[in-house]
């Protein structure tokens, strides 16, 4: 199981990603920035982007990427 965790967001940006890019999808580029504590560690700074697309009426995350970036 995963440990317990707060996150808190200083920055999150949507983008619609272009109909050339994905043809016959509708998707959209998320990008955030903030801090995440997990339960028993230090707070750190992190960055994630994802995609979602929009799959018979359902959003899904096709891409994810994250990563700490206080070291």
């Amino acid at each position: 199981s995963l440990p317990s965790s707060i996150h808190t967001l200083s920055s999150l940006d949507c983008h619609p990603i272009p109909e050339v890019a994905s043809p016959g999808q509708t998707s959209v580029l998320v990008s955030t920035e903030g801090t995440v504590k997990y339960e028993g560690t230090r707070e750190r700074a992190f960055s994630q982007n994802f995609i979602l697309t929009e799959q018979s009426g359902v959003w899904k995350i096709v891409s994810d990427c994250f990563r700490f970036t206080d070291e």
